[in-house]
C-alpha cells in the first residue's frame, strides 16, 4: 500500500516547520500569502489529502478540554439619541450568546453605542485599550451602517440590517420560514389567510418576508382555494377597518407582527361567533393565546459566538473579502390555549 503524504512529509520539502504547513494549508493570515501558496502548490504535487480519522480524533480530543478564560468579546448594542435602547430582542439574544460564549472560555460584555461616525471611532479606541478582538454587532431593527471597518477586530452581525459594510453574519430566515408557516397552515385545514403587517424599519427584512409571501404557491389539498392577502396599511388602531378587512375576506388565521393586531383579534373573536387564530411572526407570543413563528434566538445567538471564535483562532480581522451569512430557519409553534380550529367547509 502506499503511503499516505503527511505534513511532515510536505514540511521537508518545503523546507519549513510542520506547524507553519498546516497554518498555510488553513490559509492563517500569519503565514504570507507567497508562503501560503508556494505550501498549497508543494501539497496538489505531492497529492496530499487530510486524514480524515486523524482531523476527527483532533476535534474530540480538543471538544474534551475543559475550556479555560481566553478573554473578553463585545456585544455592541444600538441606543438612539434619547438613549433608548433599539432592538427589542437584544436582550433575549445577550443572554444566550453570553452562556456559550462562556462555554467557550470568553466572556460577552455589552457595551453602549449611537449611530454616528464618533461614537463608532470612540468604541474601536475602548476595545482596542482593553485588547478585545471579538465584536458581535446586534441590530437595532433597521438598516444601519457602521462606518468604519474595524479592521482590527473580528467582527459579525447578527441579522440583515447592517448594510455596509457586508461583513459574515448570522440571521433569521424569513423567506424560508413563512412559506414553512403557510405550507403547515394549509396542511392543517387553513385555507382563507391573511396577512396583517405593518412594514418594517428595515426595507431588507420587508423585502424577504414579502418575496417569501408572494413566492409562496398553495397545494390546493381537498380541492380548496387558498387566498392570501398582504395589508400594508396600519390597521391596529382602528378596530372597525380590521373588523372589516377580516369579515369582508372571510378570514381562517392572520399573520401579524404588531402586539395590538393579536389584542385586537382576541376581542373580535370574544364578541363573534366566528373564531380567527392568530400567529404573530415577532418570534415572541404576547399572550399564551398566540401561535408564532419561532425565530430561534438561542441558536442564532449560539451560533454566532461560535463563527466570532472561530474567526479569532483563525485570526481572521476586519471586513473579509466573501462574506458569508449562515441562515436559521423559523418553525410554526402552536399554543394549547388555541387549538387548532379551522372552520369547516
Amino acid at each position: 500500500m502506499k503511503k499516505r503524504v503527511t505534513l511532515k512529509d510536505i514540511a521537508a520539502r518545503a523546507n519549513l516547520h510542520i506547524s507553519s504547513v498546516s497554518m498555510a494549508l488553513r490559509d492563517h493570515p500569519q503565514i504570507p500569502e507567497r508562503t501560503r501558496q508556494r505550501v498549497k502548490a508543494i501539497a496538489r504535487e505531492m497529492r496530499y489529502t487530510p486524514d480524515p480519522a486523524l482531523s476527527a480524533l483532533v476535534s474530540y480530543r480538543t471538544n474534551q478540554k475543559r475550556r479555560t478564560y481566553q478573554g473578553q468579546l463585545a456585544w455592541i448594542v444600538f441606543q438612539d439619541e434619547q438613549g433608548r435602547r433599539q432592538g427589542a430582542m437584544s436582550s433575549l439574544y445577550f443572554e444566550h450568546a453570553a452562556k456559550r460564549a462562556t462555554e467557550l472560555g470568553y466572556n460577552l460584555e455589552e457595551f453602549n453605542c449611537t449611530e454616528s461616525p464618533k461614537s463608532f471611532r470612540t468604541l474601536e479606541r475602548q476595545l482596542d485599550a482593553r485588547n478585545i478582538r471579538g465584536v458581535c454587532f446586534c441590530s437595532p431593527g433597521h438598516d444601519f451602517s457602521i462606518g468604519s471597518s474595524f479592521g482590527n477586530f473580528s467582527i459579525i452581525s447578527l441579522g440583515f440590517t447592517l448594510v455596509d459594510p457586508e461583513i459574515h453574519r448570522v440571521c433569521f430566515d424569513y423567506f424560508k420560514s413563512i412559506r414553512r408557516a403557510l405550507d403547515e397552515l394549509e396542511s392543517l385545514g387553513y385555507r382563507r389567510i391573511g396577512f396583517h403587517f405593518v412594514a418594517p424599519k428595515s426595507f431588507i427584512v420587508r423585502e424577504l418576508w414579502e418575496s417569501g409571501i408572494r413566492s409562496w404557491k398553495p397545494r390546493q389539498r381537498n380541492g380548496a382555494k387558498t387566498i392570501l392577502r398582504f395589508c400594508q396599511e396600519e390597521l391596529e388602531d382602528d378596530f372597525e377597518k380590521l373588523t372589516a378587512w377580516v369579515e369582508k375576506n372571510q378570514l381562517d388565521v392572520i399573520l401579524g407582527n404588531r402586539d395590538r393586531t393579536h389584542r385586537a383579534i382576541e376581542t373580535y373573536n370574544q364578541n363573534s361567533a366566528r373564531k380567527i387564530t392568530y400567529v404573530s411572526t415577532l418570534g415572541l407570543a404576547t399572550s399564551g393565546s398566540a401561535w408564532i413563528i419561532d425565530q430561534k434566538l438561542p441558536v442564532i445567538a449560539r451560533c454566532a459566538m461560535e463563527q466570532l471564535v472561530s474567526m479569532i483562532n483563525r485570526d481572521e480581522r476586519g471586513v473579509p473579502s466573501d462574506p458569508i451569512e449562515i441562515l436559521v430557519p423559523g418553525d410554526l409553534n402552536k399554543s394549547p390555549a388555541q387549538p387548532v380550529e379551522p372552520p369547516e367547509r
